[in-house]
């Protein structure tokens, strides 16, 4: 038969005096007056209290046993054989019978050498047990500690048996808990401790001493508040700090019977926040793979963030480099440094450009795979033609039909083949331009006609906005079917012009200047006298060229498909290589564009100097007389300035003279006579 007594912590106060605090867990055998005893002892006990026995307290209170925790112990029932009998069995629980005490025939014998931990749900101040026979005389040593005036030195709520010894074993028979005497309760407990708090922090206090009520006073003016009593404010619920603040507070006992708590004090300031922390790429779309880098102006202050729309916490991820932006995403971020407050959220939302990078060419194929093209939406296109269209297979049979692509930069210049399907009715189709994709301006509408499978390619002429991302191409008038194959749109080029008016340039694209502000001309020897300059719009790749647009632009150039270039035979500039040029090169004299101090622009002797691969120089016959500068005119006065189609320069030694006829050696500031054109020098 087996019995166990658990008393709440609450009432250990009351039994003080008449019981001395302990509580005596027994483990009994079949001893009838035994059991009589302890039954006549807890009447008396419960009497004193004037009490009666409450079921629920061994709920209340608990001791467990770990023999998890002893190294070398072990159950009686893993022991070999079933040859033990013992009296006082010992038993630890598991499941739902831990920390409970009964018998199950299966006893715990501590072997030399080992561990056992004693844990209690209360303060413990001793622990005695005894023990059965064993196979050995071990001792078993314990330091259990004190505790006073709610301080326990000892080993708190658990207490570790070491078994000495190296041999035999010893069995537990019975054990006796004395729990810590409290005549104090203990102080109270502020969530936070003093210090900065951010304005609106909910602080609560607490006590580890049940059944006790605390009061509380708390000023709010720099004052040291007085000391609470039954009579200050009872908490009840958070105090909410949004200024500075002071507080004391006291915890009472309920019962009467434990002396008052000592004051416990906390002293609050509001702590300045740290800035919001700000994003370097604004919110809205942008293009995919885009960095953004988050700051925040408070020094030494630590950023967190999330990128799934949740408010970051200081245990979001801590940002240390810049994000890369790749889907569409939420960024929150908050900064936090010791001393002061977290910032408040900063938030950013980011829609990454689906879009193809230029030149976009799609070589002609079905609806599905032009579809699947990054950057790529289309809409009323019909179901594909037959196979023998090939590659003319997307089906463009309605008005508003449209194939529009997303670019990552200005486009050039826009290229469509297309196949007549039905007969021989006008069909028109327009290029249109956006910046944002829902607002389309047309750039170029092309007539389509022509007999049943007539193959039709056009090219725009016209140029792109700088801004422009969208290209659609877009069935303006349906007349007849046709079949859509191959589409290129090729970029642009950003060529930049000094603001002396002049460059040179030769990119690895063809380039075409048709209708730009920027003209280009090639250079061609003339005889011995000098070089011609002649223009060109359609400028092979890898071609020198002149570049001149008065007082200096940067402009975009449309890269085209090389188709239709430009005559450059006989051009004498040659592409530089980012390598030195010499003056004389065999029998040719290099000359490259310089404007040497206090003399104007123009070509003179190359003399050793570099040539970067996007520039170039001019490369002509040794036999020509030309010396050591071939100049470049300004305006005239006439219809036969730079801005023609051609124009000559003369080596420097043709005659020059003044505008009252008289032969002068160079030309001067003003209006000259060269050849008999007046130039602007």
């Amino acid at each position: 038969m087996f019995y166990y007594i658990e008393i709440t912590p609450q009432r250990f106060a009351r039994i003080a005096e008449v019981f001395k605090h302990t509580l005596l867990y027994t483990i009994l055998n079949s001893n009838i007056m035994k059991q009589k005893l302890l039954t006549k002892l807890l009447t008396l006990v419960l009497l004193t209290l004037g009490g009666v026995i409450n079921p629920a307290w061994a709920a209340d209170e608990s001791i467990t046993f770990s023999n998890l925790s002893l190294t070398n112990s072990k159950q009686y029932s893993s022991f070999a054989g079933s040859s033990y009998s013992l009296n006082f069995d010992l038993a630890f629980g598991d499941g739902a019978n831990d920390g409970k005490y009964y018998t199950t025939g299966s006893a715990i014998r501590v072997y030399g050498g080992g561990h056992m931990i004693v844990s209690s749900s209360k303060m413990i101040e001793k622990i005695e047990l005894t023990f059965g026979s064993g196979d050995g005389s071990n001792s078993i040593t314990t330091n259990v500690g004190t505790y006073s005036d709610g301080t326990w030195t000892g080993s708190a709520n658990s207490v570790t048996f070491n078994v000495g010894g190296s041999s035999g074993h010893r069995r537990i028979a019975t054990v006796a808990v004395t729990y810590a005497s409290a005549s104090k309760v203990l102080k109270p407990i502020f969530s936070h401790d003093s210090g900065a708090l951010a304005s609106g922090t909910n602080v609560t206090i607490s006590c580890d001493t049940d059944e006790t009520t605390i009061y509380y006073t708390m000023t709010t003016d720099g004052s040291t508040p007085d000391d609470p009593t039954t009579s200050s404010s009872k908490y009840t619920g958070p105090i909410n700090i949004t200024v500075a603040t002071k507080i004391k507070a006291i915890a009472i006992d309920d019962n009467g019977i434990l002396t008052n708590s000592d004051i416990e004090s906390v002293s609050y300031t509001i702590a300045e926040p740290c800035a919001t922390p700000t994003f370097s790429v604004a919110a809205g779309e942008v293009v995919k793979g885009t960095t953004v880098t988050i700051t925040c102006a408070t020094a030494g202050a630590t950023i967190y963030y999330t990128t799934n729309g949740d408010k970051p916490t200081t245990s979001s991820s801590r940002y240390s480099s810049a994000l890369t932006i790749n889907t569409n995403q939420t960024i929150k971020a908050i900064a936090a440094k010791e001393g002061n407050a977290n910032s408040a959220v900063a938030s950013v939302s980011y829609t990454v450009q689906d879009y193809t990078s230029l030149p976009f060419e799609w070589a002609g194929g079905i609806k599905s795979n032009l579809a699947a093209v990054t950057g790529v939406t289309t809409s009323g296109l019909g179901s594909d033609y037959a196979s023998t269209n090939a590659p003319y297979y997307v089906k463009m049979d309605g008005e508003g039909d449209f194939i529009q692509v997303k670019t990552n930069a200005q486009p050039g210049k826009v290229y469509v083949g297309v196949k007549m399907i039905g007969g021989n009715t006008t069909s028109k189709i327009k290029v249109q331009e956006s910046a944002d994709g829902t607002s389309f301006t047309d750039v170029e509408e092309f007539t389509i006609k022509g007999s049943q499978n007539d193959i039709l390619n056009f090219e725009t002429s016209n140029s792109f906005a700088a801004t422009t991302r969208y290209v659609k191409i877009i069935k303006s008038v349906h007349g007849s079917n046709v079949g859509v194959g191959p589409i290129t749109i090729t970029g642009c080029e950003a060529v930049t012009v000094t603001s002396a008016g002049y460059a040179t340039y030769a990119s690895t694209s063809p380039l075409d200047f048709t209708g730009k502000n920027i003209k280009a001309y090639i250079a061609e020897q003339k005889g011995t006298t000098g070089v011609t300059f002649t223009q060109v719009n359609k400028v092979p790749a890898n071609t020198g060229v002149l570049l001149y647009y008065a007082g200096g632009t940067t402009e975009n150039i449309p890269v085209f498909d090389g188709t239709g270039a430009d005559a450059v035979t006989g051009n004498v500039f040659v592409k530089g290589e980012g390598a030195a040029v010499a003056s004389e090169d065999g029998s040719y004299k290099n000359y490259i564009l310089n404007k040497p101090s206090e003399k104007p622009i123009g070509f003179y002797k190359a003399a050793g100097k570099t040539v970067a691969k996007n520039r170039a120089y001019i490369h002509i016959d040794a036999s020509a007389p030309i010396k050591e500068f071939i100049a470049l005119p300004g305006f005239e006065d006439d219809a036969t300035s730079i801005q023609n189609s051609k124009f000559e320069i003369q080596n420097e030694e043709a005659p020059i003279y003044n505008l009252a006829g008289r032969r002068i050696s160079k030309m001067q500031k003003g209006i000259n006579i060269v050849n008999g054109k007046k130039v602007l020098f």
